[in-house]
């Protein structure tokens, strides 16, 4: 009679079952024992199972890697977490900077700044910006010559509070990879709205209230991360806001911005980041919305820009579209910043 139930396949644990079962040297505590053993195993393998079902479907049998290499081109073109560290080390000479790390799931985590104005003390927890990066640049680029730079440098001065910066796992701060330009962590545009709730989890948690901004891919991450906490968390709609900069509508439709089923073929290949339809969602929660866009944008075309598709929602006092006529992409035009001023 054997002493172990074996898991390797359902056949197998239930021939053994009938050994057990049929053994007449099975006393009713052995039998009993044994069967409790048996169930346990079959339990533990059919969530394994179900485990492994769930990550091909989500993960879509692995193309969605694939396509996160284009969605996230900076987990390999951006510098490992070593050099982002020494980036970020050195740039504290010029800015206030304080590191953070927060634990995502499965031993992954997301790994950023707090960048404090001159003036901000660092007791003061009234308000916040959260900005999501563009898909080509870690938060270290934003430090390479030292002082703050890009557009968190504009938000910054047009703000005058804290900005918190991360990078998604598997890029700059997040990756796991110090020897590699290529992470261990492979990105996808799941993995990335997870990211982004994740940081606005922690946001919220730190300052009363949140400025979410997110510039491109990024402002796709902040409408979706955005509305799938609202969903879960309602009562935090009174504390935010949410500024969507030279974004997409769909993920698909900055490829083709007219090809009919660009949207279901994206999701195919695990590729579809559908911020439109959250937009649409935090639109009715009534959250203040401003979407910026640049009339000139080189990256998202006509026919996938998020300032479109709202144009063709019904107006509400809630949301504000600021158009820049300069050309440029994730950047904050001298016009968009006027108009920021005053709004």
């Amino acid at each position: 009679m054997a002493s172990e139930i074996p898991n390797t396949t359902q056949e197998s644990s239930l021939q053994s079952l009938w050994k057990i079962m049929e053994s007449p040297e099975s006393s009713p505590n052995a039998t009993e024992t044994k069967k409790s053993s048996f169930f346990d195993s079959f339990y533990a393998s059919s969530v394994e199972t179900s485990q492994k079902i769930n990550w091909i479907i989500k993960n879509r049998g692995g193309l969605a890697f694939l396509t996160g290499l284009v969605m996230v081109p900076s987990q390999f073109l951006g510098p490992n977490a070593e050099k982002s560290s020494e980036i970020v080390e050195q740039a504290k000479s010029f800015n206030r900077l304080e590191n953070f790390s927060i634990s995502v799931d499965s031993g992954t985590s997301l790994s950023g700044v707090i960048y404090y104005p001159g003036n901000w003390t660092t007791t003061d927890k009234t308000r916040c910006i959260l900005y999501h990066n563009p898909n080509g640049i870690t938060v270290s680029g934003y430090f390479e010559e030292g002082p703050i730079s890009w557009a968190p440098a504009d938000i910054a001065n047009l703000e005058k509070c804290p900005i918190i910066l991360y990078d998604y796992r598997g890029t700059g701060l997040s990756s796991n990879n110090t020897s590699s330009s290529f992470s261990s962590f492979r990105p996808t545009y799941e993995t990335i709205v997870v990211d982004g709730e994740v940081a606005l989890k922690y946001a919220l948690k730190s300052f009363n209230f949140v400025k979410v901004i997110g510039s491109s891919l990024g402002g796709g991450v902040a409408t979706v991360s955005l509305e799938r906490h609202l969903t879960k968390k309602p009562g935090d709609s009174l504390f935010v806001s949410l500024v969507n900069h030279d974004s997409f509508s769909t993920t698909p439709k900055v490829i083709s911005p007219n090809f009919p089923f660009i949207d279901k073929i994206g999701w195919v290949f695990g590729g579809l980041l559908d911020a439109q339809t959250s937009m649409q969602k935090l639109i009715q929660k009534n959250i203040s919305i401003t979407i910026l866009c640049h009339k000139n944008d080189p990256v998202i075309p006509q026919g996938a820009r998020m300032a479109e598709y709202v144009e063709t929602l019904p107006k509400g006092q809630n949301i504000e579209v600021i158009y820049s006529s300069y050309y440029g992409h994730a950047n904050l035009s001298k016009d968009m910043i006027d108009k920021l001023k005053k709004a």
